[in-house]
């Protein structure tokens, strides 16, 4: 079997795992600088995703393992700061920082009462007391002010959550009143999450279903090995006693035995990560904590060396009841787009109906150059949240047209029992 470079490679960044940074000792308690992919940012010290505006130019972010301290203003760290690009028209920024507390017991409220004459000092003018604001699970103080410049009005609003004994302070400008509120909307899209663990422990925010309720608890004293020992493969369909799954694979297709998987994910290993083993030792490590229930190879690839490739895979998402398959998509989408292939999603997520059960879905390119050859992989994962696990299929071909039929055998899918 040639080497293959697709999707049981890929996947080693690990379902709920992102690149680790060197971070100061806990003691200290330094935020992180952060990191960007797209319009997105994410912090690992406070444990946040937020998205600024598409096309924004983004200042300073990321590119090291402290977020840059303010000159002068010992405590302050810049950890985002994003601008619209030149308009001649239009002056808008957000800048978010975090301000080490004075005392463990100020609250978000008082430090904006706080800042409250320094704001008055500037020209700005606060339009009323700080509000409460709700977003991503965390709790705000809300301040909006404006300032008269020239024959216009400029508008602030700075929100401030308390976290890890600083305030994260988010701050909105715009001379525009349209993008004033766009920029007040974007705090809806910040979700707060546990980095150490797998989908983020995400405790609030998007919810993949438009219901509430929590995702059943896994079963205590289920093993990794107890889960993989109840999949059977009989012609080229797959059930798993524990989920109560079934799953009809494309025909023509052939599973692969253990042997096979390492086959192929060492070949993969090796084409993507050559000779940077250090990187191939933290990945390897990342999927060892992912359940590779199955992995399918077609026979005849349309692309060399990229195989037409399935694999189902599940990752124990039980400690935070909340969680769902789309919060779940978002960490893999974020952990494939800093894969070394730098996966990028080249259609807006969305969902796929079986039936009465609702996947989540996300669809994926790469361009890699392999033994002097271009080749692209496109993946598209489709995943659903069953008995506290995310379960994804994860289906990779070396072409759009070669990955539509096995996409569509997720039609296939039947559960005795299941969470949408």
């Amino acid at each position: 079997m040639a080497p293959a470079i697709g999707l049981p490679a890929l996947v080693s960044s690990g379902m709920g795992q992102t690149p680790s940074a060197t971070t100061p000792a806990r003691a200290e308690q330094v935020p992180d600088a952060g990191s960007i992919s797209g319009n997105a940012y994410r912090n690992e010290f406070f444990g946040f995703t937020y998205q600024f505006p598409k096309g924004w130019l983004v200042k300073q972010a990321g590119n090291g393992p402290q977020a840059t301290q303010s000159p002068g203003k010992p405590g302050v760290y810049v950890l985002l700061f994003a601008f619209q690009p030149r308009n001649l028209f239009e002056l808008s920024t957000i800048l978010v920082r975090a301000v080490k507390l004075s005392s463990p017991d100020l609250t978000a409220e008082r430090f904006l009462l706080d800042e409250y004459q320094a704001l008055k000092n500037s020209g700005f003018k606060p339009e009323g007391e700080p509000k409460e604001l709700s977003a991503g699970g965390w709790q705000f103080a809300s301040l909006i002010s404006r300032e008269k410049v020239g024959g216009g009005t400029l508008r602030q609003e700075n929100l401030v959550a308390i976290q890890k004994g600083y305030a994260l302070e988010f701050n909105f400008i715009a001379n525009q009143e349209g993008t004033f509120k766009l920029l007040h909307k974007t705090i809806e899209t910040l979700t707060a999450f546990n980095p150490a663990t797998a989908c983020g422990g995400r405790t609030q925010g998007f919810e993949a279903t438009g219901r509430t309720g929590s995702a059943p608890q896994a079963d205590s004293g289920v093993t990794k090995e107890t889960i993989e020992s109840t999949g059977t493969i009989s012609g080229n369909v797959y059930k798993n006693g524990f989920f109560e799954l079934s799953y009809q694979f494309p025909s023509g297709m052939r599973a692969e035995g253990q042997a096979g998987v390492e086959h192929v994910v060492r070949a993969g290993h090796e084409a993507i990560y050559g000779n940077k083993p250090e990187e191939d030792v933290e990945h390897q490590a990342a999927e060892r904590q992912t359940i590779r229930l199955l992995t399918v190879v077609g026979p005849r690839p349309e692309v060399p060396s990229a195989p037409d490739q399935m694999v189902l895979l599940a990752e124990d998402v039980s400690a935070f009841p909340s969680t769902n398959a789309k919060r779940c998509m978002m960490e893999l989408a974020f952990a494939l787009s800093h894969n070394p292939l730098r996966f990028q999603q080249y259609r807006l997520p969305g969902e796929k109906r079986v039936g009465k059960l609702k996947f989540a879905k996300a669809e994926f390119k790469a361009q890699v150059n392999h033994q002097g050859q271009q080749i692209t992989i496109y993946t598209t994962y489709l995943g659903i949240v069953l008995k506290g696990y995310f379960v994804a299929w994860g289906f990779s071909a070396g072409s759009e047209k070669a990955l539509k039929p096995l996409v569509a055998s997720i039609d296939s899918v039947t559960l005795r029992s299941a969470t949408e």
